[in-house]
């Protein structure tokens, strides 16, 4: 058989969480820089605190912008973040033999094994056709949400034990 590599990268929505922590980060730095003139201690160092603080709400606001990469590399299954484009954190490495159950996010099947699991985890960007797996991770449960394109799903999709995944599920009738 040859070997099977494909990789994908998701960028995660903004959702109405993380657009209401942006303008709590901005209106807290406009309040603090506004704050600042009222010492007169530390008014000569306005400028510097102002500078201080416009960089560090720059920093902050970076790190909202976070993007997911699936890898997969013949029945191992990476997931990495990736964070302001420049930094990258393996989340979740796995054998697609390991799967207990596999299926698209919303329908019903297999609803007994994915209610048993112990923890949620959401690789998706939250706007997409997404997909879920069950399988264990040191004795535990673990559901795992992601978005896979097509190619990722086909290539996934032979190395599913039998009966883990919908009848009839391909790549194209998800």
């Amino acid at each position: 058989m040859k070997d099977i590599f494909k990789e994908q990268l998701i960028k995660r929505k903004p959702n109405i969480q993380t657009t209401l922590s942006k303008i709590a980060i901005i209106t807290g730095a406009i309040a603090l820089a506004a704050a600042v003139m009222l010492f007169e201690v530390i008014v000569v160092f306005a400028p510097f605190i102002w500078a201080g603080i416009v960089i560090a709400v720059v920093i902050v606001l970076k790190r909202f912008s976070v993007e997911f990469e699936y890898a997969l590399t013949n029945h191992d299954l990476d997931i990495d973040i990736i964070i302001a484009k420049s930094r990258r954190k393996k989340c979740l490495s796995c054998n697609v033999r390991d799967f207990e159950a596999f299926r698209p996010v919303g329908t019903t099947e297999f609803e007994h094994a994915f209610s048993s699991a112990h923890e949620r985890k959401d690789f998706s960007s939250g706007a997409g056709e997404r997909h879920e797996f069950l399988f264990n991770k040191g004795g535990k449960k673990l559901r795992v949400v992601f978005e896979p394109n097509d190619e990722i799903l086909t290539a996934m999709l032979p190395f599913l034990k039998r009966g883990t995944y919908p009848t009839g599920m391909s790549a194209r009738n998800k």
